[in-house]
């Protein structure tokens, strides 16, 4: 197993990746007669709920799990790995996404809140199509038209597993992948500042 940060990241960006399934072609549309009109359905949530977990716990595990990986290839390295650690502390996507890991590596919240400070907990996971505003899918749709049609998905169209990241009283404060995406970003920023350049990644 390679202790280079840059393929550590190639994981990270792996796991994210594994939530979003940009080939929506995959997903067949059902037509059905109704009447003197065809109803045309598309479904994007029949993932296990045990599926979508794994799938996003996966990638939370990663992207916190760089952390402890950086700051060894630091040290290794004759760099400063205080630098990590700072970065862990200015952040409060990056002290959630730690918060998580570590919740679920534990079975349980922590007693003080953890990192965040608010216990965070993922509920209410999900697989749908991306729409225009962040953080909300569609599970599914129907489309009634007087004869049977040609459904196509446009440009762009992409089938994302995520879940609403909670504080410890049940108020949402994210959305699961968009906080991934933010703390990433930010990793990417310590790896830049630690001498290394990350492969901008197709958005």
């Amino acid at each position: 197993m390679s202790d280079d940060p840059m393929r550590r990241l190639q994981r990270v960006y792996a796991a994210i990746g594994e939530a979003i399934d940009t080939d929506a072609f995959e997903f067949r549309p059902v037509t059905r007669r109704d009447g003197d009109q065809y109803a045309t359905s598309v479904r994007f949530d029949e993932a296990s709920e045990e599926e979508m977990q794994n799938t996003i716990y996966s990638a939370v595990h990663n992207v916190a799990n760089l952390r402890d990986h950086l700051k060894k290839w630091a040290r290794q390295h004759g760099k400063d790995s205080g630098v990590i650690d700072k970065a862990v502390d200015a952040s409060p996507e990056l002290k959630m996404v730690v918060d998580l890991s570590n919740r679920d590596k534990h079975g349980g919240p922590p007693r003080d809140g953890g990192l965040s400070g608010l216990s965070p907990n993922l509920v209410r996971f999900r697989r749908g199509m991306t729409s225009v505003q962040p953080g909300q899918t569609v599970t599914t749709f129907t489309i009634f038209f007087g004869e049977a049609p040609n459904v196509a998905f446009g440009e762009g169209a992409a089938v994302m597993t995520s879940a609403d990241v909670v504080d410890l009283s049940g108020n949402v404060v994210g959305d699961a992948i968009a906080l991934l995406n933010v703390a990433v970003g930010q990793w990417e920023q310590v790896l830049r500042e630690c001498g290394l350049a990350p492969e901008e990644q197709p958005g």
